[in-house]
């Protein structure tokens, strides 16, 4: 069994809920298993400085080919394409918490699925770490 440290998850979300009220609106996403937030790309500024003091590693289609095992199997899990990103934090980590940026088609609205990952673990692990996530964002 692996041993995980899961108060980031916790500080992470309540962080990332707290500072972006009035900004993001959070609900659960239960097909990745991520908070999800959608908002209009003239907020894009603000959204990505709520992330870069805790995601200083970013990911696109190019550059994910240099990323760590876990980090690409993030990026393969939740289909990151050309015009999208994945932050990260450490992606040599055994636990990576993550958030996927997509853009959508019409070019006004962007959506920010909040995740976490971690290698080697058992499903009851893994599902415990989504109800870790989901409760530190208060859903």
């Amino acid at each position: 069994m692996v041993v995980l440290d899961t108060s980031q998850i916790k500080e992470v979300g309540r962080a990332l809920r707290e500072n972006s009220a009035g900004l993001l609106v959070w609900q659960w996403d239960d097909r990745f298993q991520t908070a999800l937030s959608s908002f209009i790309t003239i907020d894009s500024k603000q959204v990505e400085d709520l992330l870069m003091p805790t995601f200083a590693f970013v990911w696109d289609a190019k550059s994910i080919r240099q990323a760590s095992p876990i980090v690409q199997q993030i990026a393969a899990d939740v289909g990151l394409h050309p015009g999208q990103r994945l932050y990260t934090t450490d992606p040599n980590s055994s636990l990576v918490l993550f958030g996927a940026w997509w853009p959508w088609g019409n070019g006004e609205t962007i959506s920010l699925r909040m995740g976490v990952s971690a290698s080697s673990l058992s499903a009851s692990d893994a599902a415990a770490l989504q109800a870790e996530l989901k409760g530190s964002f208060g859903l």
